[in-house]
């Protein structure tokens, strides 16, 4: 057998063993998850390169307590590796879940286009292609002004052509059909106001302006504006 360099760490250990001189085992043990700070493949990397006669690459995660996606990403990149050196993976040594997985991912192609990234344009055209985005949209603005204004002028003038119907049901539906899904967010979000507020005016001993808060809060801003949002 030919012992290997373990990598240690408070929640994980990471160990490499040879029984064999074609054979690698990547031991696994403890916590293995994205918030433990897991290692990167580079150890691999130089066992592969200090012994080049192995040949095949095994895992062993008896002694492994738990684990999440960090492990699966770390395996996926010691099979990826492997793979480019064309070396047999035995994944029997892994989770069944972690196996599972992996089978998954590899029989969902990756598709050419989810790493595609568009042609970087100079810096000449990139200039130019903003102030031509940013001149349309600015036409665009003063374009929906113009005809707001142009609408009005109509309507006071007696030109507008409407039908009286559709008007009623619109003022039906914004206001006695609508009254029950704004109280509804209105009292939501005073509920998160109050919460929020309580926190932080707790720290100055000022919980007595809560209710104020969310009094000018709720009808001065909020009010308004989750009214506009639904309708």
């Amino acid at each position: 057998m030919h012992p290997t360099r373990d990598i240690t760490h408070t929640h994980y250990t990471l160990h490499y063993d040879r029984p064999g001189d074609d054979t690698l085992v990547v031991r696994l043990a403890g916590s293995w998850k994205l918030e433990d700070g897991l290692p990167a493949t580079t150890e691999l990397q130089q066992q592969l390169e200090v012994t080049p006669r192995v040949r095949r690459i095994s895992f062993d995660t008896h002694d492994l307590t738990a684990w999440d996606s960090g492990l699966l990403t770390f395996v996926r990149e010691v099979v990826e590796q492997s793979t480019s050196r064309q070396m047999v993976v035995d994944q029997r040594g892994l989770p069944a879940g972690v196996q599972r997985l992996l089978a998954l991912a590899a029989a969902v192609p990756e598709q050419e286009a989810a790493r595609r990234r568009g042609a970087r344009l100079p810096w000449l055209d990139g200039i130019g292609t903003a102030v031509l985005s940013g001149w349309q949209g600015a036409w665009d603005i003063l374009g929906f002004i113009g005809e707001t204004v142009l609408a009005g002028l109509r309507l006071m003038a007696g030109q507008a052509r409407f039908r009286r119907v559709d008007l009623a049901l619109f003022l039906q539906q914004c206001g006695a059909q609508a009254l029950g899904i704004v109280t509804l967010v209105s009292f939501l979000m005073g509920l998160i106001l109050a919460f929020v507020g309580a926190v932080q005016l707790r720290q100055f001993g000022a919980q007595i302006y809560v209710a104020d808060l969310v009094g000018l809060a709720i009808t001065r801003e909020m009010g308004a504006m989750m009214t506009g949002v639904i309708y």
